[in-house]
């Protein structure tokens, strides 16, 4: 592990998906080095209070989680990842790099036929996440949730407040 390098994109409500009001998605660039293994880092995820992890890849569609906040690394090859919805910005997701995605933030994979080796996890008590669409009943329904969402206590990837607290704060 070495200290992140973290790149932030705010998103705008976009379509029928409503992205956080004030917390960017974060991205840490090269977080991992080759050779670590998806239970090591759900390990060290869960060590550092975040739990309800899995070993999968990202959804091909227009998806984001109310009432949780949502980790991820990629552990396998580079994928385009679309932060924000479908007019949302596209991002290349290389290998070894977390992505902390705020409640409400839309992700979607682009541009690639899959995106095994994502590991994710969660925030301590937002271990059942839900899935919302770009849709407009779940739209209605996140606007509504998304504020309630609890700031995490620890950054998954350091275990301390920072670097995740120094861009997330409470409003």
């Amino acid at each position: 592990m070495t200290s992140p390098n973290v790149e932030t994109i705010l998103v705008e409500p976009n379509g029928y998906v409503p992205n956080h009001p004030t917390y960017p998605f974060l991205i840490y660039r090269q977080a991992w080095r080759g050779g670590d293994s998806p239970q090591n880092v759900l390990a060290h995820f869960a060590g550092n209070g975040w739990h309800g992890g899995w070993v999968n890849g990202v959804f091909p569609f227009h998806h984001y989680h109310a009432q949780s906040h949502e980790v991820l690394a990629n552990l396998g090859a580079p994928i385009d990842v679309q932060f924000g919805g479908p007019a949302g910005q596209v991002v290349e997701d290389g290998t070894g790099d977390i992505v902390l995605s705020p409640a409400g933030g839309g992700h979607c994979l682009v541009g690639s036929a899959s995106a095994s080796g994502i590991v994710g996890a969660y925030p301590a008590g937002q271990e059942d996440w839900d899935l919302k669409r770009d849709q407009p009943d779940h739209y209605k329904l996140a606007l509504n949730q998304i504020p309630n969402v609890p700031l995490p206590l620890t950054d998954p990837f350091t275990g301390t407040r920072d670097p995740l607290l120094d861009h997330w704060q409470a409003a």
